[in-house]
């Protein structure tokens, strides 16, 4: 605990992140009554996104694709362009870019097999973004939300209208083409390897641009390396500034989308291309079976959570999604859920449709081949147009990143819902409220000694009903070279028990009534930095069970104090504790705060001027 004359005050963003600038944590001394205001991002703050799309590129993902145009268009308006009534503010700077997993016959690294399969040629693409000049893309009218009250709608294509749809008993907005059903649209010009827009240098067709890259065609090599191309795009620029413009930024957060039906062939060892299912005499032929019969050939992984994490100067600043090749969520499915993030599908891999079981299949031409069975399959009109195999390292991936891993099916009919979930996990992340040190908190009240407050502009009072005995106070700030009014409304604070873990299960802090923050802490051992002598808690006994860091069986079981490597995903979610002390809003008084500046400062005015 602090010593009471001491004042700790950080200013948090909602939504409105460009306003965090980075500094240095200090206790600043505070004479009664006088307030000091110091503006940090801290411990998980980021200051925007950069959303790198690994997108399928062989000869099945026709129907696929043409479902990712508007679906992308959608997440990056859940992002950029919120609707007025989403619960979440605007990210003010995105970078977006496209690789496919057309990587050819390399391994390794090292180079590439001298021989002819299919489609595939030496290097592929290679992880290069993918870019375009003259390109038109399908839209699908009716699919892409938009504000019914804007004019002209900031979330629809040029030229598109917002127009009135039904959906149960509300009236919602969705854009639609003047003329036609949205086909044959003219992508906007696009300058260099990927979209991006910020406060600096907005760009409404962001969304527009990022629909078109994914438009990258059916010729790529069908044995698709997609996690492999996601991590070489992303060190290209590192390994070879003149291949493409450096695109990964320290304070934003990486996030990682691989759309494919396939599973992933990420080859690590060249024996992979003299296996016998590649150079055997079979009839059927087994050319579709190598890379899950022979995965000791390819990277793990456990590698590419490395990879992606390693590109990061914060190991918890990536964020991984994919739509696979999985079964759909049922009420039949609920006890192995296949959907969700990764702390929530630990045994989906015990799935029968998960099993990589080889069976016959026919081509058009009548020709038989030998596949793994699917994992789902989508018919439409009578028409089977969607067939995917199981992507097992896809959902361990997932698992492995915990929380901050998603999996949905690529057989969903509708594609809007997984968008949405990616959107606002990722939009959580960036307002993860994770406060750096333990503040005081009184047990009498079950409240924290703390006050928070919303900024807003030019307002005479508070739009709230303000906790007995708060004030809010005005002061004037330039604003864009002009003197605004702005009013710190406090927020009122709300009695939780000190334990993140029964405060989440509390019905009244998470129902849609409750308005307010409370603070709690993660009473889990922290194993994230065990290892690290120098880490925030190193040699510590958070849980109270005797044992630290490596002495701990769960530290030893979470694989991060030297053991043999082999982590088991079902683990994950007890692995990791790497937020200790939590500054929780309820979801209406993130409502409240939406796009406006949020600052704690403690102890409260009123402790430390009694």
């Amino acid at each position: 605990m602090r010593a009471p004359n001491k004042l700790l005050t950080i200013a948090l963003c909602l939504a409105c992140l460009p306003h965090c600038q980075h500094e240095d944590i200090e206790l600043d001394e505070r004479p009664c009554g006088e307030a000091q205001s110091k503006t940090v991002r801290h411990n998980a703050g980021f200051a925007g996104i950069d959303l790198l799309v690994a997108v399928d590129n062989s000869a099945s993902m026709s129907e696929e694709q043409a479902i990712l145009s508007t679906q992308l268009f959608r997440l990056i308006n859940d992002l950029v362009f919120p609707t007025a009534d989403g619960e979440y503010g605007a990210v003010t700077s995105l970078r977006m870019a496209v690789v496919t997993t057309d990587m050819g016959q390399q391994f390794g690294d090292q180079g590439y097999a001298d021989l002819q399969l299919g489609s595939c040629h030496q290097w592929g693409d290679n992880g290069r973004f993918q870019t375009y000049a003259n390109r038109t893309i399908d839209l699908r009218p009716g699919e892409i939300e938009c504000d019914l009250q804007s004019d002209p709608p900031r979330q629809c294509p040029a030229a598109w209208q917002c127009l009135e749809h039904t959906s149960g008993d509300q009236t919602v907005g969705r854009c639609h083409p003047p003329i036609g059903d949205g086909t044959d649209q003219m992508c906007p010009a696009l300058n260099g390897d990927y979209t991006a827009t910020s406060l600096e240098n907005p760009n409404f067709a962001v969304a527009f641009q990022g629909a078109c890259l994914t438009n990258v065609g059916i010729d790529g090599c069908g044995f698709e390396q997609q996690l492999q191309a996601a991590a070489k795009g992303l060190v290209l620029p590192a390994n070879n500034p003149n291949l493409q413009n450096p695109f990964i930024r320290d304070d934003h957060l990486l996030v990682v989308l691989v759309i494919s039906d396939e599973e992933d062939c990420s080859i690590a060892d060249g024996a992979m291309f003299q296996v016998d299912e590649l150079i055997g005499d079979h009839e059927p032929n087994k050319l579709n079976v190598a890379c899950g019969n022979n995965n000791n050939l390819l990277y793990s992984p456990q590698h590419y959570w490395e990879q992606f994490n390693a590109l990061k100067k914060n190991p918890h600043s990536t964020f991984f999604a994919a739509i696979v090749g999985v079964p759909l969520n049922t009420s039949a499915a609920d006890a192995k859920p296949c959907e969700g993030s990764g702390a929530s599908i630990s045994k989906c891999l015990e799935r029968e449709e998960m099993s990589m079981v080889e069976t016959v299949e026919t081509d058009l031409n009548g020709n038989d081949f030998i596949v793994h069975r699917e994992a789902c399959s989508r018919v439409q009109d009578e028409q089977l147009v969607t067939k995917a195999r199981p992507g097992r390292r896809f959902v361990e991936l997932a698992q492995l990143f915990n929380q901050d891993g998603y999996i949905s099916s690529i057989c969903n009919e509708d594609w809007s819902g997984a968008m949405s979930e990616i959107a606002n996990r990722v939009v959580k992340r960036l307002q993860d409220s994770c406060f750096p040190q333990q503040i005081d908190w009184d047990p009498s009240t079950q409240k924290a000694l703390c006050d928070l407050t919303v900024e807003y502009v030019n307002l005479d009072q508070c739009p709230f009903s303000l906790e007995d005995g708060a004030v809010p106070v005005a002061r004037t700030e330039l604003i864009t070279g002009e003197e605004a009014k702005i009013l710190e409304c406090p927020l009122p604070r709300l009695a939780a028990p000190l334990n993140c873990a029964e405060a989440k299960l509390d019905p009244f802090l998470n129902g849609s009534e409750a308005h307010g923050w409370y603070y709690c802490e993660d009473t889990r051992e922290s194993f994230s930095q065990a290892c690290d002598p120098n880490g925030p808690f190193a040699g510590t006994d958070e849980d109270g069970d005797g044992l630290t860091d490596c002495q701990d069986n769960d530290c030893w079981r979470c694989e991060v104090c030297g053991n043999e490597p082999g982590i088991d995903p079902t683990l994950a979610p007890d692995c990791l504790a790497s937020c200790k002390y939590k500054i929780v809003l309820t979801p209406k008084a993130r409502q409240t705060a939406k796009d406006h500046l949020i600052a704690i400062a403690c102890p409260r005015a009123t402790e430390i001027c009694q």
